[in-house]
């Protein structure tokens, strides 16, 4: 293996394993933050950093058409918005090893939206990839259903907005597969986090406006402006970089970085208590990551998946 596709298969790793921690940085600040002002202050630090690197790519604004600044703010609305927003509350009623688990089941449901909507061709492996999926889901969530446990409807909850989530980022890779090649994966990466601070904007005023900041500690604020920040930018620039050089369905193994990360981050960060449903889950969604994602399957078929 030659040191280019090394160095792009750690990039594409790196991506995911950030996905992965980001996931896990989120519990402890949507418990202090309301969910859109965390985002808002997110995307003040990370649009302008981005806007500043992507600013050499400013002739590619030139050339956009309308259906590109379209599509790039569906990716927005669906893939960053639309995500965080069910990612985020539904965190707060369920782990964030069971959260990690489900949003890396994207390239299935990604498989069942091209069924449903595209009126693509059914075809075996992503049949049993969806499949698969669903089995991890529900093997996630099966220690909700401990007689006594009390905690059953409260985590269905939580996992089923985390399963809205991973529909908006599925959404956010079918309008990726429809926008125009000739805008950058960067300048693409600056659009959509901007899109995304307009649309995180509103919300998030008036949260600011009713919200305490005098209580809010520094490992508080370095969680929502420095951690969650670099992470989201890193994440942009190792996966937007390294997804250009591979094939969609080899990018889409790597998903399966994010749920072990995830819940190993979990343990450690969080203390959250090690479960056989979490594993079963793992292996479940790893197995339908490789399924959906096979390199013998014709290139409209094949799931790829965006970061946060």
């Amino acid at each position: 293996m030659d040191k280019e596709r090394v160095v792009t298969y750690l990039k594409l790793a790196g991506a995911m394993a950030l996905v992965g921690t980001y996931i896990v940085v989120a519990k402890p600040v949507i418990a202090r933050f309301p969910v859109s002002l965390s985002q808002l202050l997110r995307y003040l630090v990370v649009a302008p950093i981005l806007i500043a690197i992507a600013w050499r790519h400013r002739y590619e604004l030139r050339i956009m058409t309308r259906r590109d600044w379209l599509m790039n703010f569906l990716q927005a609305f669906t893939g960053l918005f639309l995500f965080n927003m069910f990612l985020l509350n539904g965190l707060k009623h369920t782990s964030a090893a069971v959260g990690g688990i489900i949003t890396s089941t994207t390239p299935a449901i990604l498989a069942l939206i091209s069924w449903v909507f595209m009126r693509e061709r059914v075809i075996w492996n992503q049949a049993a990839g969806v499949a698969l999926a669903l089995i991890g889901i529900l093997a996630v969530n099966g220690i909700a259903l401990e007689p006594g446990s009390g905690q059953s409807a409260s985590t269905w909850l939580g996992s089923l907005l985390v399963l809205g989530a991973v529909t908006g980022e599925a959404s956010f890779t079918v309008f990726r597969k429809l926008s125009a090649e000739r805008v950058s994966p960067l300048m693409s990466a600056t659009l959509v986090s901007t899109f995304a601070l307009i649309l995180f904007a509103p919300q998030g005023i008036i949260e600011a406006l009713h919200f305490d900041f005098s209580a809010v500690t520094w490992l508080d604020a370095s969680f929502v402006l420095i951690a969650m920040p670099v992470m989201t930018i890193l994440a942009y620039l190792f996966w937007f970089d390294g997804v250009t050089k591979v094939s969609t369905s080899t990018a889409a193994i790597f998903t399966g970085v994010t749920p072990i990360v995830a819940v190993l981050c979990s343990y450690v960060m969080l203390g959250e208590s090690f479960q056989w449903g979490h594993l079963i889950g793992i292996v479940c969604v790893l197995a339908a990551i490789g399924l959906t994602s096979l390199e013998s399957m014709p290139s409209k078929h094949r799931a790829a998946v965006s970061e946060t």
